[in-house]
C-alpha cells in the first residue's frame, strides 16, 4: 500500500466507518469514496495525507468536517 497513489472505490455500496488502513497509504494522492454508505465522522487523519483529490459525496457521514482537511 505504500506505493498506492490513486484509489477509486466509488459506487460499491460499502457500509460502516472509513477504516484507518488509508492512514498507511503515504503516497496516496487521490481517494475517491463517493456513492457508498459510509457512516460516522470523516476521519481527521485524511488531512494528514498528501491528497490532491478527496471525494466523499453521496455517503452518510455525520458531524463536522475535520479542521485537518482545511490545512
Amino acid at each position: 500500500a505504500k506505493s498506492l497513489a490513486i484509489l477509486v472505490l466509488s459506487d460499491n455500496n460499502f457500509t460502516g466507518a472509513v477504516h484507518d488502513i488509508f492512514r498507511r497509504c503515504l503516497n496516496l494522492t487521490d481517494l475517491i469514496l463517493s456513492g457508498n454508505n459510509f457512516l460516522g465522522e470523516i476521519p481527521g487523519y485524511l488531512g494528514e495525507l498528501q491528497l490532491v483529490t478527496l471525494e466523499l459525496s453521496k455517503n452518510r457521514f455525520s458531524g463536522k468536517i475535520p479542521d485537518q482537511l482545511w490545512e
